[in-house]
């Protein structure tokens, strides 16, 4: 039997399906090969050369930092790391994500944008890119259509992370799309449910918020 979350699901991705074809700007995810993910997939762990034991300790180290959100020391042992071997992926995407915790979002789009032609179906690197150019409170890179065109990659590559569909909520909610948003929200919030994530009240909020706003809407409608 169709439940319905995989009912929810399978509409969600046929309208990420074509949205990557109709929107401006997100033909290069189709035809090229609520916070950002830092833990990316293998083929980022190592993208290039093997590192030494120097860089490996820093490497350690910043993650130890990121997760406790301590992300100044997180960067800039991110950035030692990746001065040292400027060509490793993970390197620069975990440096990129650093950047848009600590607010360097100019020099993050620098690190990460490029890092797509290299690794274009990669979700959790669409997603941070989603989150800057949604998120960004500089209004000379904040691009709601780009973000939203980097979310929807994310989906294709990774329709079962409540990380990548909150940030698809996030990006629908800023454009006004309130039903949108609220689709998505409770679709990852089941996802969050399922994976029995720790803080699901963050999932519950952002239903939550969606849903007053569609129903702002529908009385002002």
């Amino acid at each position: 039997m169709i439940t319905p979350l995989a009912q929810a699901r399978d509409v969600a991705m046929r309208i990420a399906i074509a949205m990557l074809v109709t929107l401006p700007g997100s033909a290069v995810f189709a035809q090229e090969p609520s916070v950002p993910v830092v833990e990316p997939p293998h083929e980022l762990e190592r993208a290039s050369v093997e590192l030494d034991e120097d860089t490996r300790g820093w490497i350690a180290r910043a993650k130890a930092h990121a997760r406790v959100l301590e992300w100044d020391v997180a960067e800039s042992l991110f950035r030692r790391a990746h001065e040292k071997y400027p060509e490793d992926g993970y390197l620069q995407f975990a440096l990129g994500t650093a950047l848009i915790e600590t607010r360097k979002h100019r020099e993050a789009v620098e690190l990460l944008v490029p890092l797509v032609e290299r690794f274009p179906n990669h979700p959790s690197l669409l997603n941070n890119l989603a989150w800057l150019f949604g998120k960004t409170e500089d209004e000379d890179i904040k691009d709601l259509m780009r973000a939203s065109g980097y979310a929807q990659a994310a989906l294709v590559a990774s329709p079962d992370s409540p990380l990548i569909w909150s940030t698809a909520t996030e990006i629908y909610y800023r454009r006004g799309e309130f039903k949108q948003a609220l689709s998505m929200a409770g679709i990852a919030l089941e996802l969050a449910r399922g994976l029995r994530i720790e803080n699901i009240s963050d999932f519950v909020d952002l239903q939550e918020r969606c849903a007053r706003a569609v129903r702002a809407m529908e009385i002002l409608e």
